[in-house]
């Protein structure tokens, strides 16, 4: 099978021309891959994407005691980091001197 170059740059040149001849054709094609990509992306980030509640059948959720304290001291050191946030002053660069 012998490629030619100028083969492919004769492909390329007169499609231009042949999608103007079958315009409509070619309108609801870019419409349906418009549609079908836009499909993707709702099914992607919205429908993947939706909380569920777990089910939990037992009542309560058991955690072994490493992990509890692990998430404890996680939660300990953020309300640490927000605490001094808040009390740090910070220069009001829109009040009028």
């Amino acid at each position: 099978m012998d490629i030619k170059v100028r083969n492919i740059l004769n492909y390329f040149g007169r499609a231009p021309f042949v999608v103007a001849k079958h315009f409509l054709f070619s309108f609801f094609l870019v419409i349906f891959c418009i549609t079908f990509l836009a499909n993707l992306f709702f099914y992607k980030y919205y429908i993947l994407n939706q909380k569920i509640t777990p089910r939990n059948d037992q009542g309560q959720v058991i955690i072994d005691e490493k992990s509890y304290n692990d998430l404890l001291n996680t939660w300990e050191e953020q309300d640490r980091k927000f605490q001094d946030a808040e009390e740090k002053n910070y220069l009001d660069l829109h009040k009028a001197r």
